[in-house]
């Protein structure tokens, strides 16, 4: 790997959990390796973000994580103030969430944007969205140029599962020019 530094090793917590109440925030995280990091019971085991930001992860490798939701989790705090993430350039792999979302947690209103990323062997393995699951979006999704690779969800959207604020996703929605390989769910159903 040709990054800065990379950092490796913690159970016990998020490694980055910002919260922001007032005025836009913005974070960006580039060149940069994370592994073995997380607990199962951890929202976003390397970034957890709530609030009005700017998240950017560019040239990032996120490897070997567990958490409950993602290894990296938005939240957003209201309807008015969505926040953004973006993801270029970048490698999720052998992330597990013991919910939904193996590498990548949405939650509420979150722009969203996806370019040339590698997603393999993402698992939610008590949810939905083995590689990106969201919950109650409402935001924009862009997926492009990006290749999802033997991921795997316990129930529903075994790369991707997005969920609308209304059952039904609200904002726009495009997947382009992505591959999907070898992935699977294994739907739920109750008696």
């Amino acid at each position: 790997d040709a990054n800065i530094f990379s950092l490796e090793d913690s159970w016990t917590s998020s490694l980055i959990d910002v919260t922001c109440d007032f005025g836009r925030t913005e974070l960006r995280i580039m060149n940069v390796s994370f592994w073995n990091f997380g607990a199962s019971s951890v929202d976003g085991g390397v970034v957890s973000c709530t609030g009005y930001f700017d998240l950017t992860l560019e040239y990032v490798n996120v490897r070997n994580t567990t958490s409950s939701n993602g290894a990296v989790k938005v939240e957003a705090q209201t309807t008015t103030e969505m926040p953004t993430l973006t993801i270029v350039d970048s490698l999720f792999e052998d992330n597990v969430a013991s919910e939904g979302g193996g590498s990548v947690s949405l939650w509420y209103d979150v722009n969203v944007f996806i370019s040339r990323t590698l997603f393999i062997r993402s698992t939610a393995l008590g949810g939905w969205g083995g590689a990106i699951d969201s919950t109650y979006l409402s935001g924009n999704v862009r997926v492009e140029s990006s290749v999802f690779e033997d991921c795997f969800a316990y129930q529903d959207g075994s790369s991707m599962y997005l969920l609308g604020s209304t059952s039904a996703l609200n904002g726009s929605f495009y997947l382009i020019y992505n591959q999907f390989r070898r992935t699977m769910a294994v739907p739920y159903y109750s008696s």
